[in-house]
């Protein structure tokens, strides 16, 4: 049971220890399922999970957890649209408005189009977003994902 309880972090450690590294989205969205995943090991029994997830997260804390972090995990197409917690977290939000406007420091108008224009567009997967190759994207989980290919 221990060795199965802890085989999704050992999935993310060997992804972030490798000679190949992992975009911020990627380390992000691969940390949330392994905690999924272990929750549920732990068969949602929350005296079991809960001190694992906790130092899971304290060692997360103010390292992957970034408004970089967060921005990548929102603009991962395969993380996106297969997890309502990213459609609908706030923090995610946040991070994308936080990175729009140090990209664009004191450019309003590129802040204006990527926030309310670019954004909309991708949730809705309008325009470029709703092709045949970014569907593809959405599928699958893959780093090294190349649409030209």
């Amino acid at each position: 049971m221990c060795f199965e309880l802890f085989k999704p972090l050992v999935k993310v450690l060997r992804l972030v220890d490798g000679d190949w590294r992992p975009s911020m989205g990627f380390v992000y969205g691969e940390l949330k399922d392994a905690k999924k995943e272990i929750i549920k090991l732990c068969k949602d029994t929350k005296e079991i999970y809960e001190p694992i997830i906790q130092i899971i997260d304290s060692r997360a804390k103010d390292r992957l957890d970034s408004p970089l972090h967060l921005a990548g995990y929102l603009l991962n197409p395969y993380y996106y649209y297969r997890d309502d917690e990213a459609q609908k977290d706030p923090a995610c939000m946040t991070a994308i408005l936080t990175c729009v406007e140090a990209f664009f420091p004191d450019n309003f108008h590129v802040q204006h189009l990527v926030s309310n224009i670019e954004l909309l567009k991708y949730k809705g997967m309008e325009g470029m977003f709703g092709k045949k190759l970014a569907k593809m994207g959405r599928m699958t989980n893959n780093d090294t994902f190349d649409v030209g290919k």
